[in-house]
């Protein structure tokens, strides 16, 4: 059901904004992806649009992130850098809650695995501002890109569709 709200959500949210033109890829592919026709099919596709959701907001994180200097006032991490560090743990929250069709899946283990270790490899690069923030990040989406790509392809043969074009080009930094 919580999956089927994103959906219906997404739509809600393109209808208000006037608009596909302006609207991010996951709108408009949230709006082309047919009914599926499972349970299984719908609660796969659902998350895959979530994680498609929050890889734009990781990355678009990231991007701002890239244009701040790395630190200011002696250390303390720029907004831009905690907005990046938070929305790589908001990335893993979303992997996290994932369906249970998901979680049977070693790719997702694998990618659970992936992102905490990215998460706390980066650890103290997060308050000294260097590149490890940037690298966990690129490392997140990296992982998270594999994972939506094997479950977009499970949805599918369940019975649902999912359009799933890269979410952003370049993938990562």
């Amino acid at each position: 059901m919580r999956c089927s709200s994103m959906v219906i959500a997404s739509g809600l949210v393109l209808a208000l904004a006037g608009g596909a033109a302006a609207q991010p890829p996951v709108a408009e592919t949230a709006r082309q992806a047919e009914t599926p026709a499972t349970a299984e099919a719908s609660a796969l596709q659902g998350y895959v649009l979530m994680l498609q959701e929050a890889q734009l907001r990781l990355r678009a994180a990231q991007e701002k992130a890239a244009q701040e200097p790395a630190t200011y006032n002696r250390a303390a991490m720029t907004p831009a850098r905690q907005e990046l560090m938070q929305e790589v743990r908001n990335l893993l929250r979303a992997v996290e809650n994932a369906p249970p069709e998901a979680t049977r899946t070693e790719i997702y283990r694998e990618t659970v695995r992936e992102l905490r270790q990215a998460f706390d490899e980066a650890g103290p690069g997060w308050q000294r501002g260097d590149e490890t923030g940037q690298a966990a990040a690129s490392q997140a989406l990296a992982a998270v890109d594999r994972l939506r790509e094997e479950l977009a392809g499970a949805a599918a043969a369940a019975g649902g569709a999912v359009p799933a074009p890269p979410v952003a080009s370049g993938g990562g930094r």
